[in-house]
């Protein structure tokens, strides 16, 4: 094959998509504040398609359960109906239990939730009077400089405070309210639309990998698209084992809050440990404000008693951000503790929540990728075995002996497997059929031997 003959002007095109890569990130590095809100404005835009992607790889989860494990014998025996409607069974299947446990614990929560804020609307005044009293204790007990009797806090007076804190902002409350009534629509109506888009992925999966494959191997060389092809293969690895060690550590960390709840008899106890399990799918910080949620509902009953949950949650928090989610994580999906810890610190930092998730999953891959890259350079250079899967502690160099000696075993193995030894090799004696086949083929080739010598 006829190797395609280079263009002479290569070299000055190379040099000048150089020049003009610099000159734009020159221009984007000079007008950052510019730059940064076109980038938001393009992530709002394209923020349905995030989302779609990403509950597409929650809901495959589920999917592919249904197909592969519940169905798998019809799976396998692949008939004909079976194979149009499994997949629409399946996302069907998956979403009917996802709103249904999401209907399960929103008909439990919000009633109880709501049935607090009434009665700490009921008992509001007792406690203004309680903590009016507490307070003129303090001041007489340590000696501040306050009159007690200057202290009133009474329920219409908060009311009154409140009132006239609305009145006077009330301009600026009602564009805050618009502004907050929008985002929130916003984002419920990209959600939505995410989870149309999420189904429609999940349901051509398999015509979209073409699409994508055939696309990858049309502008790369074979090399660089399996590249790629292997890179897409493990992010996906990479998330659903993130998903599933999110949801274990929902189911542990709701357990363990429940259980102390009803050792230190904290009221509440059932709606506050599904409350922290819900916000505890946002790594590390989610459980605190599922925490904060939970104290403020305690502090509508006993305010001493929400001191000592907030106490407890701490405590357990430090062990579960510490010890239990960075050992879930590393093995779910392969990344240190240390990796995982620095990843959520580091997300958080610079994109918020959504960093806190994704951040994860992308470290993994990343750690992934290094990894696999330090070995192939380590192999080069002959400081490690040939098949070696994990990085020495002394990279030491290594004889040609050495470093064949994993594949040379390898290769035995298959050759001895192969081979058999004389003592089992067995001699069948012919069948009397194959006797006579044999003696009447001599007998043939006699006569015509004596036929041809008569003429």
């Amino acid at each position: 094959m006829k190797k395609i003959p280079k263009d002479p002007n290569w070299h000055y095109l190379k040099w000048l998509g150089i020049a003009v890569t610099s000159i734009i990130l020159f221009g984007i590095i000079n007008n950052i504040d510019k730059s940064l809100s076109i980038l938001s404005f393009i992530m709002k835009v394209l923020s349905p398609i995030f989302i779609g992607i990403f509950i597409a790889i929650i809901l495959n989860i589920p999917v592919c359960v249904f197909e592969n494990k519940l169905f798998g014998r019809l799976t396998r025996k692949n008939g004909k109906i079976w194979s149009k409607i499994k997949r629409a069974v399946s996302i069907s299947l998956s979403l009917i239990c996802f709103f249904l446990l999401t209907s399960i614990l929103l008909s439990y929560i919000i009633p109880e939730f709501v049935r607090t804020c009434q009665g700490f609307i009921e008992k509001a005044p007792k406690y203004m009077d309680d903590l009016t009293a507490t307070i003129r204790e303090w001041i007489v007990t340590f000696n501040l400089p306050l009159d007690p009797e200057s202290i009133d806090l009474t329920f219409d007076n908060l009311m009154s405070w409140v009132t006239s804190f609305i009145g006077d902002d009330s301009n600026d409350i009602f564009h805050n309210t618009i502004n907050t009534a929008i985002t929130v629509f916003s984002s419920v109506w990209n959600i939505i639309l995410g989870f149309i888009l999420a189904i429609y992925i999940v349901a051509s999966k398999e015509s979209l990998t073409k699409i994508v494959k055939g696309f990858l191997f049309s502008i790369m060389s074979r090399e660089k698209a399996d590249n790629a092809i292997s890179i897409s293969h493990l992010t996906k690895n990479a998330f659903e084992g993130f998903v599933a060690g999110q949801c274990i550590e929902v189911l542990l960390i709701g357990s363990l809050t429940f259980i102390g709840m009803c050792i230190f008899q904290f009221p509440y106890a059932l709606m506050i440990s599904c409350i922290v399990a819900v916000t505890a799918f946002v790594p590390i910080f989610g459980a605190i404000i599922g925490a904060l949620i939970g104290a403020f509902l305690i502090l509508l009953v006993d305010p001493i008693k929400a001191i000592w949950f907030l106490i407890f949650i701490i405590i357990l928090q430090q062990i579960e951000s510490n010890v239990i989610y960075p050992r879930i994580m590393g093995q779910q999906i392969g990344l240190p503790s240390l990796w995982v810890l620095v990843s959520v610190i580091l997300g958080g930092e610079f994109f918020g929540i959504p960093g806190i998730i994704i951040s994860v999953p992308l470290c993994s891959v990343l750690y992934t990728l290094l990894h696999e890259w330090i070995l192939k350079r380590l192999r080069d250079k002959k400081l490690c075995k040939q098949n070696a899967k994990h990085i020495p502690s002394e990279p030491t160099p290594l004889t040609d002996e050495e470093f064949l000696s994993d594949e040379d075993d390898s290769k035995a193995e298959i050759t001895s497997s192969k081979e058999e030894s004389p003592s089992k090799i067995k001699i069948k004696p012919k069948s009397d059929k194959s006797e006579k086949s044999s003696k009447s083929n001599s007998s043939s080739k006699k006569k015509n031997s004596k036929k041809g010598s008569k003429k």
